[in-house]
């Protein structure tokens, strides 16, 4: 009988804390950010490509589409792009050069030695002159100083009010929002983690959210990263939704039924949205 009891308590302790972590959430209220990258045309497209020439295509159909440029950062600083596969020559440097084998991650090496590897390589400089509505930039790479360099090259460039910066690597981000808190970031995977984990638990309204896009793909290693109870709460939350990259048609009607601010198209779709208009 003791036990009983002692049971029931716990589980009414348990439902009176979770209510009241579920009422403080709810409660919450947020202002819109007052940004032109907060502002734009819902749905935008954006590509995920590393091909100038692709991206080109792609532009000409539309000036208020974007580019997703998957972006390295070399040793000495150079933010470039790189194709598909092409850094599969660090994994046979060890045994044909292992005097100049410095590991398997590009940051470890010069713009320089890696141009002369895979000539296919672009500093970022080479994209400037597409001129895409936005850009967002996804870094790659845990680099030493790697938000130095990026906010070097974007006052550089005066992209700032352009550029929407994301990773998966949360430390580059949340270094970046350190020193430039007026820029505009994309949630890291280890956010939307924690959103799809409280959410489960319909506690959402919970996490802080440093952010002001909610950056995800569909699936993530065989795992549906698809909730509409997170897309509720980053709408409550004045943020926006992007979505992507998508592979193929199916994909991208999926994406497009949950109404994203930004669905970013891979490269492989771009003749499929040529024939489909926008």
């Amino acid at each position: 009988m003791k036990l009983l009891g002692i049971s029931l308590f716990c589980l009414f302790a348990t439902l009176t804390i979770w209510v009241t972590l579920s009422q403080f959430g709810g409660a919450q209220s947020y202002q819109a950010y007052d940004h032109a990258l907060m502002k734009l045309e819902s749905p935008s497209y954006a590509l995920s490509t590393s091909s100038p020439e692709a991206a080109e295509k792609f532009l000409l159909q539309n000036k208020k589409h974007g580019l997703r440029l998957p972006i390295h950062i070399s040793s000495d600083g150079k933010l470039f792009t790189a194709p598909k596969g092409g850094f599969d020559f660090l994994k046979t440097l060890v045994e044909k050069n292992p005097a100049m084998f410095k590991g398997l991650k590009p940051h470890l090496y010069s713009f320089e030695f890696l141009k002369s590897q895979n000539p296919e390589f672009m500093t970022a400089e080479t994209w400037k002159n597409l001129k895409p509505a936005f850009w967002i930039f996804d870094i790659q790479d845990n680099a030493t100083d790697a938000d130095r360099y990026i906010v070097e090259w974007v006052e550089a460039h005066q992209l700032a009010d352009q550029l929407i910066i994301r990773s998966d690597v949360d430390l580059v981000v949340s270094s970046l929002k350190r020193s430039k808190p007026l820029w505009i970031y994309g949630s890291s995977l280890s956010d939307n983690t924690q959103f799809l984990t409280m959410a489960s638990a319909h506690l959402e309204g919970l996490p802080r959210f440093l952010r002001d896009y909610y950056f995800t793909t569909l699936t993530y290693q065989n795992r549906d990263m698809i909730n509409p109870r997170v897309f509720d709460e980053m709408r409550k939350r004045q943020k926006k939704i992007a979505i992507g990259p998508v592979f193929s048609l199916e994909e991208k009607n999926r994406a497009a039924s949950y109404l994203p601010d930004i669905l970013i198209l891979d490269e492989l779709l771009l003749d499929t949205h040529s024939q489909n208009s926008l």
